[in-house]
C-alpha cells in the first residue's frame, strides 16, 4: 500500500479510507489495523495521509479507549450531541444560502450514485451528499475507469467547493482534534489529487511522444 497519486489503486484506497472514517467511528480493531499499516508501510513521511495515520499509532496504545473517545468526539460533531457546536456533514448544507439539508447536492449525488450502480446502505440514515458518501462515489469514478475530465469536475463540484468550510467548521467545535485533521485530511488531498489530474493530459502526452 503506497499512498502515492500516480496510481489508481492509491487513489482509490485514500478515498476509500477517508470515506470509511467519515462513515462512523473508528472501533479498536479499525484503529490497530491502521497504525499497523502506517508502520509497515512507512507511511508517516506522506504529506497528505502521515500525519493522519500516524495519529493511529498514538490511538492504538489504548485502542479501547481511543474507540470510546472517537466514538464521543463523532456523536458531539456529526449526530447533534454537541447541539448548536454540532456540524453537518452534507454538502447541501454548506453551499445553501439557509443551510439547508437534502437540497441540489443531494438530487446531483442521487444521480451519481445511479450511474454508478451504487446505492447507500438502507441502515444508513445519512443524505446521499454527505461527505463519505460523495468520497466513496469519488473512489468509484476511479475505479470505473471515467475519463479525467469527469473526475476533476466531480471533485471540484462536490469536495473542493466546500471541504474548505467544513474544515473550519470542524475546528472550531472538534474538542478532541482528530475530525479536524481528518476533514483538512481530506481537503488537502482533494486539492493535490485535482492538482496531478489538471497535469495529467499533458504528462500523457509527453509519454506518447516518447515512445
Amino acid at each position: 500500500m503506497q499512498i502515492k497519486q500516480d496510481t489508481s489503486a492509491s487513489r482509490i484506497v485514500v478515498y476509500r479510507l477517508l470515506s470509511d472514517l467519515f462513515a462512523q467511528p473508528a472501533t479498536a480493531a479499525k484503529i490497530s489495523q491502521l497504525a499497523a499499516v502506517s508502520v509497515q508501510e512507512d507511511l508517516n513521511d506522506d504529506p497528505c495521509i502521515g500525519p493522519l495515520l500516524a495519529r493511529f499509532q498514538v490511538f492504538d496504545k489504548d485502542p479501547t479507549l481511543s474507540e470510546s473517545d472517537l466514538a464521543g468526539a463523532y456523536a458531539f460533531l456529526f449526530l447533534g450531541a454537541g447541539g448548536p457546536q454540532s456540524v453537518p456533514s452534507s454538502q447541501s448544507s454548506f453551499v445553501d444560502p439557509r443551510g439547508r439539508v437534502c437540497q441540489a447536492p443531494t438530487a446531483a449525488m442521487a444521480q451519481h450514485l445511479k450511474d454508478l450502480n451504487m446505492h447507500v446502505a438502507g441502515t444508513y440514515r445519512e443524505p446521499a451528499d454527505h461527505i463519505a458518501v460523495i468520497l466513496a462515489v469519488a473512489a468509484q469514478l476511479i475505479a470505473s475507469g471515467r475519463p479525467t475530465a469527469q473526475q476533476i469536475e466531480f471533485l471540484e463540484d462536490h469536495l473542493a467547493a466546500w471541504l474548505p468550510e467544513f474544515g473550519t467548521a470542524c475546528a472550531r467545535s472538534d474538542q478532541h482534534g482528530f475530525y479536524t485533521l481528518l476533514a483538512r485530511t481530506a481537503e488537502d488531498f482533494v486539492a493535490e489529487d485535482l492538482k496531478w489530474l489538471r497535469t495529467r493530459p499533458v504528462r500523457v502526452k509527453e509519454e506518447e511522444e516518447n515512445v
